[in-house]
């Protein structure tokens, strides 16, 4: 197991969760849902990678291919891309909607 990408991980899952709990999912009235919704999907991205990894360290590391961490470490990694993407799709949203409100289109959506 690569545990610089195990930390790497966890340490990225941490800062996220922090931004989301000190700002991006609190404050209800200034920031759109995208903010939350970036953070949430990010942290599940990270944390099933993390499992990702774990699984592929116990099929990897055994004398013998064990094939339900094989097939853990394949799941866990398609959820897991999926969550990024879909923390990518918030992001983008979130500058879309900047853009066009300092643009002065307004809600972009229908412009």
């Amino acid at each position: 197991i690569d545990v610089s990408m195990v930390t790497s991980r966890l340490g990225t899952f941490a800062l996220i969760a922090r931004a989301a709990g000190l700002k991006d999912c609190k404050n209800k009235g200034k920031l759109t849902p995208e903010f939350c919704a970036s953070d949430i999907a990010s942290m599940v991205g990270q944390l099933t990678m993390v499992a990702a990894l774990l699984s592929d360290a116990a099929s990897t590391c055994g004398g013998t291919i064990d094939h339900p961490a094989v097939c853990s470490s394949a799941v866990n990694t398609f959820i897991g891309g999926l969550s990024l993407l879909a923390g990518a799709a918030a992001d983008v949203q979130k500058v879309c909607r900047a853009s066009a409100n300092i643009h002065g289109i307004g809600d972009w959506q229908t412009a």
